[in-house]
């Protein structure tokens, strides 16, 4: 969907919880070569702004709970161009539904992404000031995924940390998927 309406390589905000849609919508930014923003949905609306800003982000993927950016943002951003409702419930006319994404659009397999290409930026907490984004690329992800070395007894993968964790989306995420494990949204 990225691609087909001119956001190739679009740097994507996704702020929420952990959930299917969440996880859906960053696998088709990145499979579409574009950079997943992962954010603390509880940060606070003017750190969210900056962070936004500071990683050039031109849509931005979100939750019911932070509907409060919406005007915010557009006031503040001007060049997120597109806003998508990761739980179907946006109050505002052009908020695209992420199911409506997944009606409209098949997916697709035919995408070439260089291993070495930007997947993500992630934010540290910012312990020792503002966060700073980390660059991490799809190689990045495999390699920390592989490298994750913890037992696993079972054939399912409770998700406990907030997906916008780097920790939580490679080591519970990808190395789910890696094993062929069913992952368990918490």
């Amino acid at each position: 969907m990225l691609c087909e309406n001119g956001f190739h390589r679009a740097h994507v905000a996704l702020i929420g919880k952990t959930s299917f849609e969440w996880i859906s919508a960053f696998f088709g930014t990145v499979c579409c070569g574009g950079v997943a923003v992962p954010l603390a949905v509880n940060e606070t609306s003017d750190m969210l702004c900056r962070l936004i800003e500071f990683a050039d982000v031109d849509v931005v993927a979100f939750k019911s709970e932070r509907d409060d950016l919406y005007n915010l943002i557009k006031e503040t951003n001007p060049k997120v161009r597109l806003f998508i409702s990761l739980d179907n419930s946006s109050r505002h006319d052009d908020v695209i539904n992420i199911d409506e994404i997944f009606r409209k659009n098949e997916p697709r397999f035919d995408l070439i992404v260089d291993e070495n290409d930007l997947a993500a930026i992630c934010f540290t907490s910012g312990t020792t000031g503002f966060p700073k984004g980390v660059m991490t690329s799809h190689k990045n992800y495999v390699y920390s995924a592989r490298s994750v070395h913890a037992y696993l007894p079972t054939k399912r993968m409770m998700t406990v940390l907030p997906v916008h964790h780097s920790f939580c989306f490679t080591g519970n995420i990808l190395k789910s998927i890696l094993l062929g494990r069913t992952i368990c949204v918490n």
